[in-house]
């Protein structure tokens, strides 16, 4: 997937916030980045079919550098849907053991619980999609958030920036109407994700955890 320096996003939101730090914009970018990626879906990480293992119940995904998974969307068993069930649901189960997984349970981002657990190795069946955003320490951004979402990223990190006290870019007014175009724009992204429209996904190599 092709990167952007998030200094790239800095001209959407230096005309109204001139005399702030670069670095300060650069962190509020990111930060709505993040809240943008999440709650809209967008970015869609799938993995490579992966194996089951006899015995192990949990797999996930190692995410890559720069990037951090907020939810599971997805977990299919060779190209068959599984169904999802709440941590109470998950806690009515008792054990059970097969060769075809029924059900999952997300036990952190991107790390993923089967039910029954697999009684016998299977090659290449598992494969799962995860929701994903730039990580807290990350330097770039893909480049399709700075082209397609850019507009909607930059409104909130103007709320932000405009809501920190006592400083010469301070706009209370202005933060207000910011924020609002902001959650208007990750609705309006959600729903066209939701609808099929095209987002952005990538495929990365799925790892195991034991």
């Amino acid at each position: 997937m092709i990167s952007t320096d998030w200094r790239s996003f800095v001209p959407l939101v230096r005309m109204s916030t001139v005399k702030c730090p670069i670095s300060a914009m650069i962190a509020k970018i990111r930060d709505a980045a993040r809240e943008f990626c999440a709650r809209s879906r967008v970015w869609v990480i799938v993995s490579d079919t992966a194996d089951l293992y006899a015995g192990e119940e949990v797999y996930g995904l190692r995410p890559p550098s720069g990037v951090d998974f907020c939810d599971v969307l997805t977990v299919r068993h060779k190209g068959r849907r599984i169904e999802v069930r709440t941590p109470e649901q998950w806690r009515a189960l008792g054990y059970a053991s097969a060769d075809t997984p029924q059900y999952f349970t997300v036990t952190e981002p991107g790390l993923v619980r089967l039910y029954p657990v697999p009684n016998e190795d299977q090659a290449g069946v598992l494969l799962v999609e995860v929701v994903a955003q730039p990580s807290v320490k990350s330097t770039q951004a893909p480049a399709f958030l700075l082209n397609r979402y850019g507009s909607i990223i930059a409104q909130g990190a103007l709320a932000r920036l405009l809501l920190i006290p006592d400083r010469p870019w301070t706009d209370m007014n202005s933060a207000v109407v910011s924020q609002r175009l902001f959650e208007d724009g990750i609705a309006g992204a959600r729903i066209t994700m939701e609808q099929g429209g095209g987002g952005a996904s990538t495929t990365v190599r799925y790892r195991p955890f034991f």
